[in-house]
């Protein structure tokens, strides 16, 4: 979930369970300052880019972003707050809206395809549901709309009815990614790829846009689908990308496929070497469906591509590989401005 959807919705989330006015207990602007600083706090893990982009992929959602770990995240903030209320009010005023606070954040990057590690550090798992793409303007805007209500009608109600709004939204998103995954079985079986695992990927623009991967041994299928459209949007060059990127999500019984490799075709068994390479592990545990991106050369680079960031009429994102240095594989990601290699790694 994007920064801004997460502040709202701590902030929403603080001023729906509001208690009853009492001069003891912090009012709805110090609950409201609570709740979207707590709904911040997990994604200071930026700070891991610093190390390497690699580091932050890899390490992304861990600690700050735990179950486990949010109980003791929540104390040190409710400190803090009771701190800059010169100690007012006590910590456990505040404990339990800065608990809310982590938790509904948690909770919103559950929701897309990325993995969220919730139970760091007992291990570096990552869970999804797997229903809304990270930048939502629907979810954003119905938080809003809560958001305004609570200020403008009534504090509880208001920001209840946004948070209702929401559930409402991610249970309809819920079911598409049902349909989306059934469609997906039913053309695995009607290609004649039977074994194929079926993957079905929120994207973005609307709940009804999917993109559905079948994935076989050493290769992919791709496809875009919007599961309430009955007609294809036409686009060429000359559309505005906008309307390109709109257009790419067909009706299901109009479908344009994309065929991917994981390994390069040229030399499928120098590339599957390259990538168990020791110097590839991080992005190994990152990549979930990993697949070839394009071998080049001047040093020889054997680039990937992880198939669940692949968006229409964008350069994909998080290219790795290794390149040959000297005789030895390194760690190298593609540039996405330059296009050139560039060392990665921590080491």
């Amino acid at each position: 979930m994007d920064p801004i959807t997460h502040a709202i919705s701590g902030a929403v989330a603080a001023r729906a369970t509001a208690p009853k006015p009492n001069h003891d207990l912090p009012g709805p602007g110090a609950r409201t300052a609570a709740g979207t600083a707590a709904a911040l706090f997990p994604d200071l893990d930026v700070i891991l880019h610093l190390v390497d982009p690699l580091f932050y992929l890899t390490y992304h959602r861990g600690v700050t972003h735990s179950l486990v770990m949010a109980p003791v995240w929540a104390l040190l903030l409710a400190v803090a707050f009771s701190a800059i209320s010169r100690w007012r009010y006590s910590w456990s005023t505040f404990y339990g809206v800065t608990l809310l606070g982590l938790v509904i954040h948690i909770f919103g990057d559950l929701l897309n395809e990325f993995g969220t590690q919730i139970f760091a550090p007992l291990t570096t798992a990552t869970f999804t549901l797997n229903t809304t793409f990270v930048v939502d303007p629907y979810l954003t805007g119905f938080l809003l709309a809560g958001l305004a209500l609570s200020w403008w009608w009534r504090l509880n109600a208001g920001a209840a009815l946004g948070l209702l709004a929401c559930a409402v939204l991610i249970a309809v998103q819920a079911t598409q990614y049902q349909h989306a995954r059934a469609l997906g079985a039913d053309l695995a079986q009607r290609t004649e790829a039977p074994a194929a695992t079926v993957h079905a990927l929120p994207q973005p623009f609307s709940p009804f846009n999917w993109l559905v991967v079948l994935e076989e041994q050493d290769r992919y299928h791709l496809t875009r689908v919007n599961l309430a459209r009955r007609n294809a949007l036409e686009a060429d060059d000359d559309h505005w990308i906008g309307w390109r990127m709109v257009a790419a999500y067909r009706p299901a019984d109009d479908l344009r496929w994309q065929a991917f490799q994981r390994y390069d075709p040229r030399d499928p068994g120098g590339a599957r070497e390259v990538w168990y390479h020791p110097e590839l592990a991080d992005y190994r545990r990152f990549a979930e469906l990993h697949a070839h991106y394009e071998t080049t050369y001047r040093p020889t680079c054997i680039w990937f591509q992880d198939l669940r960031f692949r968006a229409p009429e964008i350069h994909p994102p998080f290219i790795y590989g290794g390149c040959d240095v000297s005789g030895r594989w390194r760690l190298h990601r593609l540039d996405p401005v330059t296009g050139n290699p560039r060392p990665a790694g921590r080491g």
